[in-house]
């Protein structure tokens, strides 16, 4: 009787330290997730400040993912995502554009106003997943 306790004391140890392995994985991936998403925006603003037109005639919408290519100092947009191995994990990573529109105490409205719209401000979404 003493041995059959035993065994589901450790069983019950070994999944616990299972769990605690997946979930150490999951918080590397997240973390490796945000420094990708980060660096995307960064990327995203040095295109959008060297390229607005290029930004801003991109197709709108979130059915329309981009990925960005620097290429020599040249950020040119991609259609599509990307997919990036970092730690041993792949991650695809993309971007979308919306127009923004303002309000009459030029505050960003919540849902876009075509009647409103604000032709020097572009929303960008960046997502990251980690496959």
């Amino acid at each position: 009787m003493a041995m059959g306790i035993g065994i589901l004391v450790l069983s019950g140890m070994t999944n616990s330290f299972a769990v605690t392995l997946r979930t150490n994985e999951y918080a590397e991936k997240s973390r490796n997730a945000a420094i990708l998403n980060d660096a995307l925006v960064e990327l995203a603003r040095s295109f959008a400040d060297g390229n607005w037109s290029g930004l801003y005639n991109l197709s709108h919408g979130s059915g329309n993912r981009y990925h960005l290519i620097n290429s020599g100092g040249i950020i040119t947009a991609q259609s599509g995502s990307e997919t990036i191995n970092l730690n041993i994990s792949d991650y695809t990573r993309s971007f979308y554009v919306e127009n923004v529109s303002r309000d009459s105490n030029d505050n960003i409205e919540s849902v876009y106003n075509s009647v409103n719209e604000d032709p020097s401000a572009q929303k960008i979404t960046v997502e990251t997943d980690y496959v």
